[in-house]
């Protein structure tokens, strides 16, 4: 089974539409799905940009297994990442593609590429990398983080040392990526550690500051609550605006930072 709509398909056309509009996309996993917001999957991390919008037209896809708002739906999609994390992931950018963005954004994209089991872990990664690159996509792409959380099982937990050389070899291929010229496409790599492991704060960037863990936690002690996703956009887009490359800088303009402040008064537990 593909992720999303594209249940049995194994075409990886990379066919974009057209639009005067401009657009970024979110592929992913459960992060991406909005799992950890009271665990209804009603809310994605996606709906919280759109909220940030000016008036200027700005288009945001999500390709995480979310499409249905059916909760059995993306529990089987999102098992379907965890077995398959390398082609699940590779049939969610090729459905984001089609609609030609501008970037696409991926905080766990690559999670379970890695975590899905300690052997063989670069031959994923190597494998997930070639694809990336093949597509001509621009990329915001989280380093791999390195969790202790309990809810992961002991197959899905990865030694600091492995965790490290991937980071190692993602942090490389960026670098070859970004050096290529204007043809290629442009990597932006967020370092979100800090979250996953046992540190009792959070930097959620310039305009929410740093939070409690335990006030953007999930019961699950994993995925962010409807707070934590409020702080995750207010940190994404705190990368975006102060990267360095130009097309990441252009597509943040579009959306309006003040409002964060105004969600953040919503929120008293932030």
């Amino acid at each position: 089974m593909a992720v999303l709509m594209i249940a049995g398909s194994n075409a990886y056309s990379l066919s974009p539409e057209t639009s005067d509009q401009p657009s970024i996309a979110f592929v992913g996993a459960s992060f991406t799905a909005g799992k950890g917001n009271d665990l209804d999957f009603h809310t994605t991390m996606s709906d919280y940009f759109k909220k940030l919008h000016y008036n200027q037209p700005l288009q945001i896809h999500n390709f995480s297994p979310n499409g249905s708002f059916n909760p059995v739906f993306a529990a089987l999609a999102l098992m379907d990442i965890i077995d398959k994390p390398v082609e699940s992931l590779s049939q969610q950018i090729t459905e984001a593609a089609k609609k030609n963005p501008q970037f696409i954004i991926s905080i766990d994209g690559l999670f379970w590429v890695a975590y899905h089991s300690e052997k063989d872990v670069m031959q994923r990664l190597e494998k997930a990398l070639a694809f990336l690159s093949e597509s001509k996509q621009n990329y915001v792409l989280a380093l791999l983080p390195h969790t202790t959380v309990t809810s992961l099982i002991a197959d899905y937990t990865l030694e600091p040392s492995t965790v490290a050389k991937a980071n190692k070899r993602l942090k490389e291929w960026a670098l070859e990526q970004n050096s290529k010229g204007q043809a290629k496409s442009k990597i932006l790599l967020l370092d979100l550690n800090q979250y996953f492991t046992h540190t009792k704060t959070f930097n959620c960037g310039v305009e929410l500051g740093k939070k409690t863990k335990k006030s953007i936690t999930s019961k699950d002690g994993l995925h962010p609550n409807e707070s934590g996703y409020l702080c995750l956009t207010s940190r994404l887009l705190d990368e975006l605006f102060n990267s360095d490359m130009k097309l990441f800088n252009d597509i943040a303009s579009y959306l309006d930072r003040s409002k964060l402040q105004r969600f953040n008064q919503a929120h008293s537990e932030l």
